[in-house]
């Protein structure tokens, strides 16, 4: 029985580590220059508006509210 279960669990691991992660990380490095981008725009708003305050803060290298 204990044989029958590990081919299954080496194919699923090798496709995690061929796909998953390698996706993971592209959509990661996206998030992060989407969020760089607003944070940006926010900035400029702000200087242009005084009544409008930006949010959009990062912490330990990761914007409130954005999972990823």
């Amino acid at each position: 029985m204990l044989g029958q279960n590990v081919i299954p669990y080496q194919q699923v691991n090798q496709f995690y580590v061929e796909k998953v992660q390698i996706r993971r990380a592209e959509i990661q490095k996206t998030v992060v220059l989407i969020a760089e981008l607003v944070h940006d725009i926010l900035k400029g708003v702000e200087t242009l508006e005084p009544r409008f305050v930006a949010n959009f803060a990062q912490n330990n290298g990761r914007y409130e509210g954005v999972i990823f």
